[in-house]
């Protein structure tokens, strides 16, 4: 067994709050220290791969900067450093840092996951980094409240495979890169592990409803039976020795349009051999798709 983080690496690493950390903000710059002389423990969690044996403890330690009396729709920005550590010795170095814009940042199932709220009609975007690497994996919209999370997942049991499916809409504080200077562009379906997605497919609309639509919902359909499940079970990969075998499922897009009289734009992708089939996909005719990766 590893020895327990030693307090003293608090004074250094932790960074309690100086009269020069103050003199050096810039003018609407308010530094909020919340270290103390000690750690004290926020959130605890302890990472598992695949329902396996392999664990790891995670020491996440969050300072925020927030920037207020904005000009426009936002009073304020804050700016989140993030520091990880997954070695317990007092004198370990970080295993990873990010830099991120959050109004909200937690640690909750394996995942790092900040909230920049929108403003007014527009949608909220998550951020999902896995917490072993501190990668940035997805990018998830929610404006309407999701039946049960919105980044569903599946994973195979007895066996190491777990997949992710999110939605990016162009109605969140910062769209998706594609929809530079594509205005047919409603959203990207983003696939993959956790480590991040190796899908990225296009929504993209033909007229003026479906360019005007948003998410609603994004879940898994197994045996015809969706779920926005953060967490489920792919009975037909049991025990699986390749990613090949997360395949036999559909993953279903719902999106509304404030044009479309209450009727939903519904998109469903089948996985086969652990791709996204764009080609057999179902879809309204004023959508189309497109795969980027």
């Amino acid at each position: 067994p590893r020895p327990p983080i030693d307090a003293r690496r608090t004074a250094a690493d932790a960074g309690a709050g100086t009269a020069a950390d103050a003199a050096d903000a810039p003018a609407g710059v308010v530094r909020y220290d919340s270290a103390g002389r000690r750690w004290t423990r926020l959130e605890s969690e302890i990472l598992t791969r695949g329902r396996t044996r392999d664990r790891a403890v995670v020491l996440v330690r969050e300072r925020r900067r927030e920037t207020c009396c904005l000009d426009g729709e936002r009073e304020s920005v804050t700016a989140s450093d993030l520091t990880a550590w997954t070695d317990t010795a007092a004198d370990a170095r970080p295993a990873w840092r990010a830099t991120l814009t959050a109004d909200e940042t937690t640690v909750r199932d394996g995942w790092v996951v900040s909230v920049l709220h929108g403003c007014c009609d527009s949608a909220d975007l998550y951020e999902f980094r896995d917490l072993a690497t501190g990668a940035l994996a997805f990018r998830a919209s929610q404006y309407l409240e999701p039946p049960d999370s919105i980044l569903p997942g599946l994973e195979a049991p007895n066996a190491r495979f777990e997949r992710f499916v999110a939605f990016h809409d162009l109605t969140t504080p910062v769209p998706p890169a594609e929809a530079a200077g594509r205005p047919e562009v409603v959203g990207v379906l983003q696939y993959g592990p956790r480590a991040g997605a190796v899908q990225r497919v296009l929504v993209l609309g033909t007229d003026s409803i479906a360019r005007a639509s948003r998410l609603a919902t994004v879940a898994t359909v197994v045996h015809d039976t969706a779920s926005s499940a953060s967490h489920r079970d792919l009975w037909s990969a049991d025990r699986a020795r390749s990613a090949a075998a997360m395949t036999g499922f559909r993953v279903r897009v719902t999106l509304f349009s404030v044009y479309a009289e209450g009727r939903p734009l519904v998109v469903e992708i089948p996985v086969v051999n652990d791709r996204l089939d764009v080609a057999r996909a179902t879809r309204p005719a004023n959508l189309r798709l497109e795969a980027v990766r």
